[in-house]
């Protein structure tokens, strides 16, 4: 049982890092035009906090209802941060923007 609970908290740290890493980068292209002064606006950290919000909470389910039967840790991690990515972002421009 511990060993379970203890990869589910690294996996929600690995899903909370790479959800960050990506509105980061996104804010760097998007919002800032290739720089960091975008950060200097509270509404760019609210719209991208809703973009990080969505993509984590996706890579979550994915992980947890989709991909749960899957065997190896590293290829449900890897798919589960692909589709939650792509899910969540998805959800925030058809649904929210």
């Amino acid at each position: 049982m511990q060993i379970s609970v203890e990869s589910s908290k690294n996996d929600t740290i690995i899903y909370a890092l790479t959800s960050v890493v990506i509105c980061l980068a996104f804010g760097f292209v998007d919002e800032g035009n290739y720089s960091f002064q975008w950060m200097t606006n509270i509404g760019n950290w609210i719209a991208l906090s809703v973009y990080g919000f969505s993509i984590f909470s996706f890579q979550l389910l994915a992980a947890n209802f989709l991909f749960k039967p899957v065997a190896l840790e590293n290829g449900k991690r890897l798919i589960s941060v692909l589709t939650g990515t792509t899910f969540g972002f998805l959800f925030v421009v058809l649904f929210i923007f």
